[in-house]
């Protein structure tokens, strides 16, 4: 079971466990091998702790409030795993109706309180996470895409996992990898599919 999308200390307080406990594989946030299951979708930290699951659960997506995200700007991401669906069922427990900020706490103060109890994990800059959705999501829809066109050729690897670089595609290989960039940019928060080079290489 890899972080889920949820404020750590809800999480967990009504399942009796010790901060963070199962929340983290740690073998999972390392490199991304052939066998990996899909991430499940990484909202950014503050979009994780602002979350409404009652809101936010579509079913196969997740819809992101404007005032929950970076930049103001409403998203959706995928639903695509069993994994991701007992992660929502958690944070549905946790939450009831409202959002995974305790009643009686500010969003700072909970925030304080996942740095704490992220640190106390020897968790540290999970952006690492967001860079495992991305490269993985990136090999899925260049699979999906390829299939789509009726290529002969499988999806394949973003450049910084072991995958070819954008000189070495086909023509029809650049544009899935043009059209993927941007679905995985906007899947994470941003607007330009160049952003992912930072998470995909070049």
């Amino acid at each position: 079971m890899t972080l889920q999308p949820v404020a750590v200390e809800r999480a967990i307080e009504p399942l009796g466990r010790e901060p963070c406990e199962g929340l983290v594989d740690e073998g999972a946030v390392g490199g991304i091998g052939d066998a990996m299951p899909m991430p499940p979708a990484v909202p950014r930290r503050e979009e994780a702790i602002k979350f409404q699951p009652a809101y936010a659960d579509r079913g196969d997506r997740l819809v992101l409030k404007a005032s929950w995200t970076k930049g103001g700007k409403a998203r959706e991401l995928p639903i695509e795993s069993e994994e991701q669906r007992r992660a929502l069922a958690n944070a549905h427990q946790v939450a009831g109706r409202g959002s995974l900020i305790a009643p009686e706490r500010t969003y700072v103060e909970q925030l304080r309180i996942y740095e704490r109890q992220t640190t106390n994990a020897g968790l540290s800059k999970l952006h690492g996470l967001r860079h495992r959705y991305a490269q993985t999501r990136y090999r899925r829809l260049t699979e999906e895409a390829a299939r789509a066109r009726g290529l002969a050729i499988p999806g394949w690897s973003a450049p910084v996992d072991g995958g070819p670089t954008r000189a070495a595609l086909t023509p029809t290989q650049r544009e899935i990898d043009q059209d993927v960039r941007l679905r995985v940019s906007r899947e994470l928060g941003h607007e330009r599919s160049q952003i992912t080079t930072v998470y995909l290489g070049r």
